[in-house]
């Protein structure tokens, strides 16, 4: 018996680095259609509220609201009867949004809604 060594096997081409980032890129795609699809409505409805929360729209839309719902029972506004002067209103609707906010932050966070 006359052993030879082995040829080691010619390595497979080996793919670019353009490649891999390609196909990562490609999976990563295919795998948020597949979850977009697999959302159920409430999961849709939590995750677009989350993404309009998380923008500069709903700070400029705090900023208009409370700005003028302070002012006008503060110095008062023109046209604007005041109808909070002790800002007890708008303490209570700032604290029921926070709720609602955190719970919606949760929930994207999370991924589902708990069967909802």
């Amino acid at each position: 018996m006359n052993a030879q060594p082995r040829k080691p096997a010619e390595p497979a081409s080996t793919p670019s680095l353009d490649e891999i980032l390609e196909r990562n890129i490609q999976t990563l795609m295919e795998r948020r259609k597949e979850e977009k699809a697999a959302l159920t409505k409430h999961q849709g409805v939590a995750f677009a509220i989350a993404r309009f929360i998380g923008s500069f729209g709903f700070i400029y839309a705090h900023l208009v609201l409370f700005g003028t719902w302070i002012l006008a029972n503060t110095v008062g506004l023109p046209g604007i009867p005041m109808f909070d002067p002790e800002l007890v209103l708008v303490a209570t609707f700032a604290a029921i949004e926070a709720i609602f906010l955190t719970t919606l932050v949760l929930i994207n966070q999370n991924g589902d809604v708990g069967g909802c």
